[in-house]
């Protein structure tokens, strides 16, 4: 059980399908900062037709996931983006894996 899994029941959310719904969340967030008109419907995130007005400056917009596990980790530098956790001694851990687009 991770440091937030009291956090779960209030919301009547499953904690195991928590890297699920990030997951959803991120396509969300990636066709949002296109800047064009886009509709998702995933498993927890429906959204039709709708466009962000303000987007990020950034071209790529720098994002930070949160992993403490091996699996979570290899998703992360899967998809390219910037890692933050813990290591096996307790110190914290950043790093960047970069996109082979």
């Amino acid at each position: 059980m991770d440091w937030e899994a009291g956090i779960y029941p209030g919301f009547h959310i499953d904690e195991q399908d928590k890297a699920f719904r990030v997951n959803d969340a991120l396509a969300v967030l990636e066709k949002a900062w296109t800047g064009e008109t886009f509709s998702h419907k995933g498993e927890y995130f429906q959204f039709f037709d709708v466009k962000l007005e303000m987007l990020p400056k950034q071209k790529e917009v720098p994002t930070w996931i949160g992993t403490l596990s091996p699996r979570g980790a290899e998703f992360v530098a899967k998809v390219g983006y910037s890692i933050y956790g813990r290591s096996l001694c307790g110190e914290q851990v950043y790093f960047r894996v970069e996109r082979n687009n």
